[in-house]
């Protein structure tokens, strides 16, 4: 006699709840600090209007006028043709420069993208200022000065020291009232009755 094997069906097993925290219960992170309200109006001017003008003329100097970008800190020296290279390779990272400058403050409110923006655009402006005090030294203009300077040399040292210790201000917070809005880390610094844009 043979054995039947019955097959019984038993249900599948009910799921063990699990408890997940809705998306409402957590908590948002605190909003970056917006330049629209924190900025003082002097350093937003600077940023979206002098700062890339300035960056769009060195750039129109390279690349249309060479003979007057080699003359600018060296009365001296005479433009190379051979060097085009350089010109052209310094009037373009010029022209990204102004059209960083332009146009990063004016899509982004965004405190911290400003501040790393001109950053990293105080590190050129720290190898600019070598670069002028080489060719004051080199060309036997340091001393006296500024009696012993050009125009050239009074235009390109004052601009970019004004252009330096605008940006570094900046970076540093120099301007910005203190208000306290909280914040998962603590308190972030941002500035009372700043005018935007």
């Amino acid at each position: 006699m043979g054995c039947r094997f019955i097959h019984q069906h038993h249900p599948p097993p009910p799921p063990i709840p699990t408890i997940m925290p809705s998306s409402s219960s957590l908590p948002s992170p605190p909003p970056p600090p917006n330049t629209t309200s924190v900025v003082p109006r002097a350093y937003v001017l600077f940023f979206l209007y002098l700062d890339p003008l300035t960056a769009l003329y060195g750039a129109w100097l390279h690349l249309a006028d060479p003979s007057a970008a080699a003359t600018a800190m060296a009365p001296r020296a005479a433009h190379d043709p051979a060097q085009a290279f350089v010109y052209r390779q310094a009037g373009g990272l010029a022209l990204a420069v102004a059209a960083l400058a332009a146009a990063v403050p004016r899509l982004s409110t965004d405190l911290r993208v400003w501040r790393a923006l001109q950053a990293a655009l105080l590190l050129a402006d720290a190898v600019a200022l070598s670069g002028a005090y080489e060719a004051l030294r080199v060309g036997g203009r340091l001393t006296p000065a500024p009696a012993s300077w050009t125009d050239d040399d009074v235009a390109v040292v004052g601009s970019y020291v004004g252009i330096t210790l605008v940006r570094a201000l900046f970076v540093l917070g120099v301007g910005f009232g203190e208000t306290k809005v909280p914040g998962e880390k603590g308190e972030v610094k941002t500035a009372e009755g700043g005018v935007g844009r």
